[in-house]
């Protein structure tokens, strides 16, 4: 299914070939590898269409592009440029190809019967408005089609929603229209717990840094060494905060190879990464999961999964794995870490890694279009200096070789041999007396 979304706010939108005076205004002329409207386009499906005026207009896979207000700077949310908040694609005239072998303008739209209608397309539900009352379109076809992806954040959620597929694993309290950073790790991963929405949200941050998928797996690979370190020394209880949909290789599957009477509880707020996480661990007597936020600590150390397995009196491994770069200064991560960390046994240990601009091979400058897509979707990356993320482990003795690029924490192979983006952001492993 596809959404398309019109220019201007009348029930049955004029044809582009009617476009003219205004309405070409409002559809810019453009040079389609330069434009700021096209992040998160395959470049192969851009394309030029001289319009009525004379003047090339920016088109995708032969569709003419409309769009409402243009975007200020690349990826500006207020935009509606591909990085934007709308995209249109005008399924109201024939493919440009085919425009240019026929002779005089295309066919006008039919009216009545319940929407327009032609015999190339058959409209699925009809007409309705969007939160900010414009007009939206909603059809099945074969050739009259965008790239879905592109329309991803098109019209309203709620009717979207309704008529996409919901997989058994969604919950029915989630927007599956709206990105979850959960879900687009899960895609980083190679994991299947994620929509079209999500990966194209992980396409554009990958233009920006195409390593994203080496970063997650790097700390990955960091946590499974930080727990069978911890195992190693001799603690049996795991409190993993902000744990993600599982993935092979969680901590549980982890630490019982070391020690299989070790008990774990997950922590996570997002609701697809909870549902799955139960479905997996039922059964297990020894693991459990918890809805909560890190924000709120004493509801994780309150909750009766960590009263059943977590004896708060003994030494426990905290782990905080790539989190906290999710927590704005505003809201005060210091402050939640330090009412984590207080309120464990001596002896136990704060696992951490945490996004960082330092070590990315690439430019500050090109990594900002990756933040700048988790700050779309209204969950900002936050990326801080070694020196801040230092600050989690205060009351921390940290353990060799201390807090250093996630790679080469106690690495199980040669650094030469690690893709240069496994050694972005900082991870390290604390303990307390």
């Amino acid at each position: 299914m596809t959404v398309y979304r019109f220019l201007t706010d009348e029930e049955w939108p004029e044809p582009v070939s009617a476009c003219t005076g205004a309405c070409l205004e409002k559809w810019p002329v453009v040079v389609p590898v330069e434009a700021n409207d096209t992040r998160g386009v395959e470049k192969k499906g851009l394309m030029s269409f001289t319009g009525p005026d004379g003047a090339a207009r920016q088109t995708i896979d032969c569709w003419p592009i409309r769009t409402f207000a243009g975007d200020k700077a690349p990826g500006d949310p207020h935009g509606q440029g591909v990085g934007g908040t709308w995209y249109a694609v005008g399924p109201d005239v024939e493919p440009v190809r085919k425009q240019r072998r026929r002779a005089g303008p295309p066919p006008p739209l039919a009216r009545g019967g319940g929407g327009p209608s032609c015999a190339r397309c058959a409209w699925h539900v009809p007409p309705g408005r969007d939160r900010e009352r414009m007009v939206n379109f909603r059809f099945r076809s074969l050739l009259w089609r965008a790239i879905s992806s592109l329309c991803s954040n098109t019209g309203s959620p709620s009717a979207l929603e309704s008529q996409m597929e919901r997989p058994a694993w969604a919950p029915r309290s989630i927007d599956i229209t709206v990105p979850s950073v959960s879900r687009i790790h899960d895609f980083y991963l190679g994991g299947s717990h994620n929509f079209e929405v999500d990966r194209e949200a992980a396409r554009r941050a990958m233009r920006s840094v195409p390593g994203l998928p080496k970063i997650m797996q790097a700390g990955r690979a960091f946590m499974r060494r930080a727990v069978r370190h911890a195992a190693g020394a001799g603690i049996t209880q795991f409190l993993d905060i902000g744990s993600g949909i599982p993935a092979f290789g969680s901590v549980h599957e982890v630490v019982r190879r070391v020690r299989p009477d070790a008990r774990v509880v997950y922590v996570d707020h997002d609701p697809v990464a909870v549902a799955h996480s139960q479905a997996v661990l039922d059964g297990d007597e020894h693991v459990d999961i918890v809805a909560a936020d890190l924000l709120t600590p004493r509801d994780i150390l309150a909750s009766e999964q960590v009263e059943r397995l977590i004896d708060l009196n003994r030494p426990v491994a905290l782990l905080l794995v790539a989190i906290l770069h999710f927590v704005e200064d505003r809201d005060d991560p210091y402050t939640a870490v330090a009412e984590l960390t207080s309120a464990l046994a001596p002896g136990s240990m704060l696992v951490l890694s945490h996004a960082a601009y330092e070590g990315m091979p690439l430019p500050p400058e090109r990594a900002k279009g990756a933040v700048e897509v988790y700050k779309d979707i209204r969950k900002p990356l936050i990326m801080r200096t070694r020196e801040e993320i230092a600050r989690f482990f205060e009351g921390y003795d940290m353990v060799e070789p201390g807090l250093v690029p996630m790679a080469c924490w106690r690495p199980e192979s040669a650094p030469e041999d690690e893709d240069p983006y496994a050694f972005s952001g900082f991870a390290g492993v604390g303990r307390t007396a």
